[in-house]
C-alpha cells in the first residue's frame, strides 16, 4: 500500500508539473505573438558585398551620367562581320572610387543562344582581355573576363602556359546585370546590355588606375546544345593581337573612356572606305583604306591631312600606321 501511495503521489506530481508548464508556455507564447497585415517575402542575400559607388546603379540600364556620350564619355563602337552574321557592340568603362564599370551593348542580326549548363564561354557573350594600364607583362596580371546574356561570370588569370581559374572572396566579387529585348530561351532575343562592376580589392588594389588594356571577343554559338562557337576577336583584327600573354596590344580605355582618333573620309568621283567600317584608328593599328572610283574615273587627288600621299596608293588600297598623334583627315578626288 505504501508504495502505491508513493507511485500515485509522483504521478500526481508529475502531471501538476507538466500542466504548470505547459500554462507557462502557452502564456509565453501567446505574449509573442503579434498580429499584421504585411505578408513575408523571402529575399535572397546579395551575392557580393562589395561596395558601389553612389553615381552607379547596377541595373543593367545605361541612364547614369556616367555612361552619356552627350557628356564626353568616350565608347568603343565596334562591328563584326562574319560570313551572314552581324553584330555591332558598344564599350565603355568608367573609373569610380570603389572599382571599374563597364557597359555594354550587343545587337546582333540573329537569334542569341543561351543553355544555362553550358559554360560561359559558349554562349552568347563577349569574352573580354583585360589588364591595368601600368601592366608591362602577363606578370603584372593579365585576366580573361566572361560576361554573357543569360548574367554568368567567369574570370581566369593568365599564368605560365595559359589562363587559369581566379578566385576571389565574397567581400571583392562582381556585381552583374543584364537587360535583355527578348526571350532568350525561347529564341526571341536579338539585343541585350550588360553593367558589370569589377571591385579593385578582386585585383588587389586600392586606388583608380589611369587606364586599362581591354581586347574585347564576341561570342556567338553556332546551335543551342553543343560547345561549337563563332569567336571574334576585334582586337585580333584591328590592332594585331596575336600574343594572348601580351598586355599592350589590345584597346586603351583611360578615366574618359575609350582612346582612339577620328578619321574623316572625304571623298568626290568614288568612294574611300575603311576595312572594318571604322570612323576611328588607334595607336599603333594599321590601317587599310580601299579606294574605289566611279565608272570611267581613276584616283588623281589624295592626301592625308594635306600631305601627298597619291604614290603609296597600291592596288587601289592606301596603308598606314597610326602614331596616336590626333585625328586623320583624308581626302580623295577621282576624275
Amino acid at each position: 500500500m505504501k508504495i502505491k501511495k508513493i507511485v500515485g503521489g509522483l504521478l500526481a506530481s508529475a502531471l501538476l508539473c507538466c500542466t504548470f508548464l505547459l500554462g507557462s508556455c502557452e502564456k509565453n507564447v501567446t505574449e509573442k505573438l503579434i498580429e499584421t497585415n504585411e505578408t513575408y517575402s523571402f529575399v535572397n542575400p546579395p551575392y557580393s558585398l562589395a561596395a558601389t559607388d553612389e553615381d552607379v546603379t547596377i541595373d543593367g540600364k545605361f541612364d547614369e551620367p556616367c555612361w552619356s556620350e552627350a557628356r564626353g564619355r568616350r565608347w568603343l563602337h565596334a562591328k563584326k562581320i562574319s560570313g551572314t552574321h552581324t553584330a555591332d557592340v558598344g564599350i565603355a568603362s568608367y573609373f569610380g572610387n570603389n572599382g571599374l564599370y563597364f557597359a555594354f551593348t550587343v545587337s546582333e542580326s540573329t537569334p542569341i543562344s543561351f543553355n544555362p549548363v553550358r559554360s560561359s564561354p559558349y554562349n552568347s557573350g563577349l569574352e573580354l582581355y583585360f589588364a591595368f594600364g601600368d601592366a608591362s607583362s602577363w606578370m603584372d596580371g593579365l585576366y580573361e573576363i566572361d560576361v554573357t546574356a543569360g548574367e554568368q561570370f567567369k574570370i581566369r588569370k593568365y599564368e605560365t602556359g595559359g589562363y587559369r581559374y581566379y578566385g576571389y572572396k565574397r567581400e571583392s566579387a562582381p556585381i552583374m546585370a543584364v537587360v535583355r529585348n527578348g526571350d532568350i530561351y525561347a529564341g526571341t532575343c536579338t539585343a541585350y546590355d550588360i553593367e558589370l562592376f569589377l571591385p579593385y580589392s578582386m585585383f588587389g588594389r586600392t586606388t583608380k588606375p589611369t587606364s586599362i588594356y581591354l581586347n574585347p571577343t564576341h561570342i556567338a554559338p553556332t546551335d543551342s546544345t553543343s560547345q561549337n562557337r563563332d569567336w571574334y576577336c576585334f582586337g585580333q583584327r584591328q590592332i594585331s593581337f596575336y600574343g594572348w600573354e601580351k598586355t599592350h596590344q589590345a584597346y586603351t580605355f583611360d578615366m574618359g573612356g575609350f582612346v582612339s582618333d577620328k578619321l574623316i573620309l572625304e571623298y568626290k568621283g568614288g568612294v574611300v572606305s575603311e576595312e572594318w567600317g571604322y570612323d576611328f584608328v588607334v595607336a599603333g593599328d594599321t590601317v587599310n583604306l580601299f579606294l574605289t572610283p566611279d565608272d570611267g574615273k581613276e584616283l588623281k587627288v589624295f592626301t592625308v591631312n594635306g600631305i601627298d600621299r597619291l604614290s603609296e596608293v597600291k592596288n587601289s588600297v592606301y596603308s598606314f600606321t597610326h602614331d596616336g598623334m590626333g585625328q586623320v583627315l583624308v581626302h580623295a578626288e577621282f576624275a
